[in-house]
Parts: C-alpha cells; sequence; structure tokens
C-alpha cells in the first residue's frame, strides 16, 4: 500500500478531487452534446438547443439534489419514508416541467412519448446518483475497516512491546541480583550496563 506523508495526502486528495470536478464537467459535455445531437430533427418554437439545455439541467439538478441531499441527510438517518416521498415529488415536478415545455411543440415525436423519454432518462439520473453514492459509502466504509485494523494491529504491537520490556527488565535485575548472591566478579560492569 502506498504511503504518503501527511502534506502529500491533503494534495492527492485535491488532486483527486480536482480530476473529479473535471470528469463531471466533461461528462455533462458529453451528455449534452448526445442530448443535442439526438434532438436535431425538432422543429418548433423551441429547438433542439434549448430542448437539450432543460433537459441536461434538469438532469443535473436532479443528480445533484439526489446524491448530495437526499442521500446523505434521508438514508443515513434511515428516513426511508421521507427519502421515497421526495424523490416522487422531485420526480413529478420534473414530469410538470417535462409537459409544460413540450406538451404544445411540434416534434417529431407525440408530446406523451417526449415527456415519457423524458422522465425516464430522470428516472435514470436518480438510478445512477443512487449507485453513485452508495459506491462512494463503500470505498469510506472499507477505507475506515482499514484504518480501523490498522490501529488495531498497532495498539497490539505496543502492547505487546510494553509486556516484552518489564519482561526484559525482570530477567536483567534477577541476573544481578544472583551474580551478587555469588559474589561474582561480573556483577559490577552488568550494574553499569543496565
Amino acid at each position: 500500500m502506498l504511503s504518503l506523508p501527511i502534506m502529500a495526502k491533503d494534495k492527492y486528495e485535491q488532486l483527486v478531487y480536482q480530476w473529479a470536478v473535471l470528469g463531471q464537467i466533461v461528462m455533462w459535455v458529453i451528455f449534452s452534446l448526445v442530448v443535442y445531437s439526438s434532438n436535431t430533427a425538432r422543429v418548433g418554437p423551441m429547438g433542439p438547443l434549448t430542448f437539450s439545455l432543460i433537459s441536461v439541467f434538469t438532469s443535473a439538478f436532479t443528480l445533484y439534489v439526489n446524491y448530495f441531499l437526499l442521500l446523505p441527510i434521508l438514508l443515513t438517518h434511515r428516513k426511508t419514508g421521507w427519502y421515497i416521498f421526495l424523490i416522487s415529488v422531485l420526480l413529478l415536478v420534473n414530469i410538470a416541467i417535462a409537459l409544460s415545455t413540450f406538451a404544445h411543440s411540434n416534434y417529431v415525436d407525440s408530446p406523451k412519448l417526449t415527456v415519457l423519454k423524458f422522465a425516464c432518462g430522470i428516472a435514470l439520473m436518480l438510478i445512477v446518483s443512487s449507485l453513485l453514492k452508495f459506491v462512494e459509502v463503500w470505498f469510506r466504509n472499507v477505507k475506515r475497516f482499514n484504518e480501523i485494523q490498522t490501529m488495531q494491529l498497532k495498539t497490539e504491537l505496543k502492547l505487546l512491546k510494553a509486556q516484552i520490556s518489564p519482561h526484559f527488565l525482570f530477567n536483567t535485575l534477577n541476573n544481578i541480583y544472583t551474580l551478587c548472591l555469588m559474589k561474582d566478579d561480573r556483577a559490577a560492569p552488568v550494574v553499569a550496563k543496565l
């Protein structure tokens, strides 16, 4: 396992954070391009760019609200009922946005099919954000478990060292005592070495 000094660990975590932000920006740009390119045939008052922007904004809003607010606050405190209720409200708000935005436009697809596709995309964002949060929590728990195991091994090692030191001292004092009882000339040098 790679061991980093304290300062390098902070810089390492900062670098990981920066790459994560960059990865999210790239992901949303790619998502926007895919949504835009799949909707270039749309005609009517709202063009493919407006449709793409609304789709990306609502998807990003849903993903980040679920990832940063609903999952950490409600599910970690075991408030599943509230979580399901708020997810349902979030999904209904997104469907209402889709209905109000796309219902009166002239699209190649029917408005109902467009709203259904939009709702499926939002549901996919909820699933993806939930999976990402659960994977993050799992990795955090594995890291915490490994740190606890390491601390436990270090504590056991310190305990064994503490047990060895008194034992060594007792044996040394017992040997000196024996040398003194036998009036051996080696007693004085052994005491000096101790």
